[in-house]
């Protein structure tokens, strides 16, 4: 009976105890949240106001939570709140073996053993990495004249591998082992070399040429026509992919406007009308009669589709307009391929 008195004197103490601290947080005044949106932190670049505030916000745990809660995920915000998380109350003490913080105005200035550095111009870095990281810069736009037929023609590519090439894929991937379908694709990018090599010298890229010969030459002997790699698996030769329009771009020629090409998906005026000697380069050609040739191609790309099954899915998913991601990607990619 006396242990029961004690247990429900002890549990009214706590009730109490709570009910006073419930009030006195709901009773005074209301501070203004020093933690920031996704939008004002991107325009923020004072990170040591933004450190001194928390670290006077009794709330300073559901700020960073709200920090992270609002924000994509970037690696220059998890520095930052890490820095955040390290500047707690716990960690400003004087005494403290990592240093003392010192509160000047706006800015802190953090003294530790290494030396000093001043968390405003942190938080001017940290800002600048962020905004780099959210707009990318001196991007320039895409011509896109015929946006309206290119969205159709991307639609239209859409639903022919959605419905057609990706059904007929996983059916093939589900009755072809994986090794035999890979050298199948070793085998077709061997029988390129032609169009590698060519492009490689119009671009005075003589190792490049070199590299490819070489590769050529012992992926067909050693690697039976190609569907083995040695050069690669023995010598880490890698491939130097060139095509007719890299060629073009290399010599400063412009890509002009974006075209989306009916099954072969998204290009430019200057890689469409690349295909046309990039096609007679390609051995593949030479099979007669047409009917052939188009079958050969449309075998070369189910396999090549049966290897990367889910990855078309997957990079679609998150664009928010289909068209103009596809687009962009495209465009940023051949620009790279070039400087390459």
């Amino acid at each position: 009976m006396l242990f029961r008195l004690r247990v429900i004197v002890v549990l009214g103490w706590l009730l109490i105890d709570l009910g006073s601290t419930a009030y006195a947080v709901v009773t005074s005044p209301q501070q203004t949240p020093i933690y920031r949106t996704s939008e004002n932190l991107h325009q923020s670049t004072n990170l040591g106001e933004t450190l001194q505030g928390l670290r006077s916000n009794p709330s300073h745990d559901q700020g960073v939570e709200t920090i992270q809660s609002n924000l994509p995920k970037s690696k220059f915000l998890n520095e930052g709140i890490e820095l955040v998380q390290s500047s707690t109350p716990d960690n400003l003490q004087s005494n403290s073996p990592q240093g003392r913080y010192i509160a000047q105005n706006e800015n802190t200035a953090v003294e530790g053993t290494g030396g000093s550095e001043d968390l405003s111009q942190e938080g001017e870095e940290f800002g600048e990495d962020l905004e780099d990281e959210f707009a990318a810069k001196d991007k320039k736009d895409v011509w896109d004249p015929l946006s309206g037929y290119n969205r159709f023609m991307t639609s239209f590519n859409d639903k022919v591998f959605l419905w057609l090439l990706d059904p007929v894929a996983r059916g093939y991937r589900f009755i072809i082992p994986e090794f035999v379908r890979k050298g199948v694709g070793n085998f077709f990018h061997n029988l390129l070399f032609p169009l590698r090599f060519v492009n490689n010298l119009l671009q005075v890229k003589f190792k490049g040429a070199g590299v490819e010969l070489a590769r050529f030459t012992l992926n067909t002997t050693v690697g039976i026509l190609g569907l083995w790699d040695p050069a690669r698996v023995w010598f880490d030769l890698e491939p130097y992919e060139e095509d007719f329009g890299q060629t073009l771009g290399y010599w400063g020629v412009g890509a002009g406007p974006h075209i989306v090409l009916p099954f072969l998906g998204p290009s430019n005026l200057r890689d469409a009308i690349s295909t046309i000697p990039d096609y007679y380069l390609d051995p593949k050609r030479f099979v007669d009669p047409y009917e052939k040739e188009l079958a050969v191609r449309v075998y070369e790309e189910v396999n090549d589709t049966s290897l990367h099954i889910g990855e078309y899915q997957n990079i679609k998913k998150d664009a928010l307009d289909q068209y103009t991601f596809f687009r962009d990607s495209y465009e940023q990619y051949r620009i790279q391929q070039i400087k390459e």
